[in-house]
């Protein structure tokens, strides 16, 4: 719903549910990449089983195959969330904890683009 409020659209919707490990995360954004259309990457990530902490290392595994002309974004919250953060932190990937400024960050991102 924020995206459409901004204007914008979906390409593809993951869930990635509980038990996500680092390799399904990469395998999961090699697969989106693919995708010749793909301008951004908006990863909004609530982790209850799903902990924040697998989802980033596979966030920051897979960046490198990203192509720079994609824009990443990432929100989380939830279990290991402030451990997430850092991993993210660590390969230059600012995460925030609001959905709403998360969706605004790629707005942004996809409008400078």
């Amino acid at each position: 719903d924020l995206l459409h409020k901004y204007n914008m659209g979906v390409a593809n919707i993951l869930d990635l549910s509980g038990g996500a490990t680092p390799e399904k995360v990469m395998r999961a954004i090699k697969v989106v990449i693919q995708d010749k259309d793909v301008k951004g990457i908006l990863f909004n990530i609530f982790g209850g089983i799903t902990r924040c902490d697998e989802i980033a290392r596979g966030i920051a595994g897979a960046l490198k195959s990203i192509p720079e002309d994609i824009s990443v974004v990432c929100r989380l919250q939830g279990t290991n969330r402030d451990e997430g953060i850092s991993i993210l932190k660590d390969v230059n990937l600012d995460a925030d904890t609001d959905l709403e400024e998360t969706v605004k960050n790629i707005v942004s991102a996809m409008n400078r683009g």
